[in-house]
């Protein structure tokens, strides 16, 4: 079987580009199919989770009852089993990069999640989840028990006051800013069609002088000016696309 391998736009065409809006689901999966790892991990594991797959259902009698077929890569639906996928790339099943839109049936792709919807291990004290608890805490993760049997309100405004005490805290120690300020998410979505259009300049081979030329629609009178500015447009798609503002 052949894999599809996405064809990327026109980076020079901006209306090959679909601005998803409020929708960061969407923009994440953008970023995400564009990444090189990404795309080497899914044609690496693509076949062989295929013909697992294939192995797995073929046995089962209400597949064959229903005359249900397996998805292809090719096909959406189909993911692919990546090891580590979610430490690397926030998603659990991985589609083919050449899927423009991963889940058709909903508005927000069942493969994405959030990085503060994180599942944890909860159990009580004194139980076998225990130490699980907090051998799954990284330096920068704190954990709250809230007592179900008390107002809600009241613990929750506590739990704000502590995390904003500790987040800035953490950042003191990381930055050395005695008075740091609060992490706030800026999702600046107007830019980010400007930024896969950069993305995609860069891997057909694009010099920072077309980039910010094009993408701003500058003149020709200036390259200096054209390649920091190019360069400042690279940097910045990076940054999303490997530091998505979930």
């Amino acid at each position: 079987m052949e894999l599809i391998k996405w064809i990327r736009p026109d980076w020079k065409d901006a209306g090959q580009y679909i601005d998803h809006g409020a929708n960061l689901y969407m923009w994440y999966w953008e970023f995400l199919r564009r990444r090189e790892d990404y795309q080497q991990d899914f044609y690496q594991h693509a076949l062989e989770t295929y013909e697992l797959y294939c192995e797995v259902y073929s046995n089962l009698e209400f597949f064959k009852e229903q005359k249900l077929t397996v998805l292809t890569p090719n096909e959406r639906g189909f993911t692919a089993s990546i090891p580590d996928a979610y430490s690397k790339y926030l998603i659990a099943h991985c589609p083919n990069p050449a899927i423009d839109s991963p889940n058709p049936a909903i508005d927000s792709p069942r493969y994405f999640y959030y990085r503060s919807c994180n599942s944890i291990v909860a159990g009580k004290i004194g139980s076998e989840y225990e130490e699980k608890i907090v051998t799954y805490l990284s330096g920068n993760e704190m954990l709250f028990k809230f007592d179900l049997s008390m107002p809600i309100d009241a613990q929750l405004a506590t739990a704000k006051e502590m995390v904003a005490r500790d987040q800035k805290l953490y950042l003191y120690k990381k930055t050395g800013d005695e008075n740091p300020k609060l992490i706030q998410r800026r999702a600046h979505t107007s830019k980010w069609v400007s930024y896969l259009r950069v993305l995609d300049a860069v891997h057909a081979g694009a010099t920072l002088e077309e980039i910010g030329r094009c993408i701003e629609q500058m003149g020709d009178d200036d390259d200096r000016l054209e390649k920091r500015v190019g360069q400042k447009l690279v940097n910045a798609a990076k940054e999303v696309q490997f530091n998505f503002p979930f």
